[in-house]
């Protein structure tokens, strides 16, 4: 199985160390091994190997196009890929070795070997179809796809069960609705805060919803991925003159830190 891997690995190192790529261009060298439901459809897992140039920091995901969620904030280093954790990511001894001794470099003096499971809590997850894209951090900053598969589609086909928590706590709403009483007293006072609007345009709006999230990181990190050799200023949200990773991570930075 070992030699199959390795086999398919080099493949892919040649299609991929010998395109031109800039600093901040991350490569990717294999697709994910799989992917799957547990089998009352609480848990979605994903697992892969992958090789790549630049060493992994952080690894996360995005679901359904919405925001970040960072699930592995330290990368070590192991050789046994049997008992991985439900979200884990290590720099893989063996799998190194095996490409050194393979002669499979491709003439790269530095590349990474890791191994990444990723486990998602899907039991309140409502029923159809659903995207994930897996997101790695790198040790420049960059973020990018560890993978060849940018996006992975699933379908759900059980209800969402809602925790019986969530029930208990609307039980006890009832009880805060006296203090509302004397909140008309209020009401005509904010006439004068209706009065200031915010600037159509925000900076870092990516997506024209009138606020700067989450939401704005995701879009600008796939039209950064999908038009490589942009130089449309609009999206240089550092000022560096390029459109590149590093716009991502500085609007990832900004969000982050309001």
């Amino acid at each position: 199985m070992k030699k199959f891997l390795i086999a398919a690995l080099s493949a892919v190192l040649v299609i991929v160390l010998c395109a031109p790529v800039s600093a901040n261009v991350i490569n990717s060298n294999h697709y994910i091994d799989y992917q799957r439901f547990n089998d009352d459809e609480s848990e979605w897992e994903v697992y892969g190997w992958t090789v790549v140039d630049t060493e992994i920091v952080r690894i996360g995901y995005v679901l359904d196009g919405m925001e970040f969620v960072w699930v592995v904030d330290e990368v070590d280093s192991r050789s046994n890929a049997n008992n991985m954790a439900p979200n884990d990511c290590f720099f893989d001894d063996e799998l190194y070795a095996a490409i050194a001794s393979m002669g499979l470099a491709n003439g790269l003096a530095d590349y990474y070997s890791y191994r990444i499971h990723i486990t998602l809590d899907t039991l309140a997850m409502e029923k159809g179809e659903h995207m994930i894209e897996v997101a790695a951090e790198y040790s420049d900053g960059s973020l990018g796809n560890p993978f060849r598969n940018n996006t992975i589609e699933f379908t759900k086909t059980k209800d969402a069960v809602i925790p019986e928590e969530s029930s208990e706590e609307e039980t006890t709403e009832p009880e805060e609705t006296e203090p509302d009483v004397t909140e008309p007293e209020e009401s005509s006072e904010p006439d004068d805060t209706e009065e200031i609007v915010e600037p159509a345009d925000k900076r870092g709006d990516f997506n024209g919803d009138g606020e700067v999230d989450n939401k704005d990181v995701v879009t600008l990190f796939r039209y950064i991925s999908a038009n490589s050799e942009s130089t449309d200023p609009i999206y240089d949200f550092n000022d560096d003159g390029g459109v590149n990773n590093k716009d991502v991570v500085s609007l990832f930075r900004a969000v982050s830190a309001n």
